[in-house]
């Protein structure tokens, strides 16, 4: 027979185990949904210059031409984008947002970089 302490603890630790992986999977459906508004905010980008999407490849920060911030981490993902435009491929850079505001800002504002 387990003691009355005993079954405060075992309920209070099957508590904290169901709370934390619910938070775990809130977290990582708000990730999820993260991504899937990156790569329809970059379609989008290219398909208004009337560009046709080949590749799409998330990069690390150190990979892009962008001015590279102290702690990459903070300022969002970072994706390669090749695209066709008028027969011949060109590369995009694109760098999304981690947050709607962002603290410290990052050293370039730009997120786009666009080559034609």
């Amino acid at each position: 027979m387990v003691p009355t302490y005993g079954k405060i603890a075992i309920f209070l630790f099957i508590l904290i185990i169901f709370t934390g992986v619910r938070i775990a999977i809130y977290f990582g459906q708000i990730r999820k949904h993260q991504v899937k508004m990156n790569k329809s905010e970059i379609i989008d980008k290219i398909q208004s210059i009337e560009g046709t999407i080949v590749t799409i490849q998330k990069v690390r920060s150190n990979q892009t031409p962008f001015n590279k911030p102290s702690r990459a981490k903070d300022f969002g993902d970072h994706y390669q984008i090749t695209y066709e435009l008028n027969g011949a491929q060109h590369t995009a850079w694109f760098r999304a947002d981690r947050a709607i505001v962002q603290i410290p800002k990052p050293p370039d504002p730009e997120k786009w970089i666009l080559t034609k």
